[in-house]
């Protein structure tokens, strides 16, 4: 999609991983390269959010958060400050089974102004969103004020919901994310 960028969120502290998520190794690939992989064929514009230079090796641009220790809206702030274009797709790296097909029934559904972000049947995703570059004076009120809430972000703005529960039946581990060692072990195992 020529005038969307894919913003890849890879910047946190992964403190309960204990490692840099982005270079965890799964199935023979790092997490980012299998984010890589997946949002490439989708999208012409792609930027990384990240603080290690290592990520450059990726050939995509890399930025480290324009205002450090902001959390997932200092990520998102990043991004879409150094995008180019209007309209955002904004993913973490820690998602390692999102389909193609959700991302782009999301971008279907899309209009101006409003933040459109999936949700299954327990919980919203606000990392798997689309956000676009209008709402940069807005994040930055916020981050200036530490209010540091993505939902809350998200839920005060114009924004819509879109129930990904379809796309589920498919794939349960859709919006599975990684966040500790166990976890990782336990899907490389196929306990989950």
């Amino acid at each position: 999609m020529k005038n969307i960028t894919a913003i890849l969120l890879s910047g946190g502290k992964s403190l309960r991983m204990g490692q840099d998520k982005g270079f965890l190794s799964f199935e023979g690939k790092y997490l980012v390269e299998r984010m890589l992989d997946l949002l490439s064929p989708i999208f012409a514009q792609i930027l990384i959010v990240a603080h290690k230079p290592e990520y450059q090796q990726f050939g995509y641009p890399v930025y480290a958060d324009i205002i450090a220790e902001k959390g997932p809206l200092g990520g998102i702030y990043t991004g879409l400050s150094h995008s180019q274009t209007e309209n955002n797709f904004v993913i973490s790296v820690d998602m390692p089974f999102v389909l193609a097909e959700a991302i782009e029934y999301l971008l279907s559904k899309i209009t101006p102004d409003t933040i459109h972000a999936a949700q299954n049947q327990a919980h919203f995703q606000p990392l798997f969103a689309y956000y676009p570059k209008s709402l940069l004076p807005i994040l930055e009120a916020c981050l200036s004020q530490n209010q540091l809430k993505l939902i809350q972000f998200v839920q005060e703005n114009p924004h819509k919901w879109w129930d990904m529960t379809e796309f589920e039946t498919e794939n349960p581990l859709l919006f599975w994310n990684l966040n500790t060692q166990e976890q990782l072990k336990m899907i490389q195992n196929r306990e989950i």
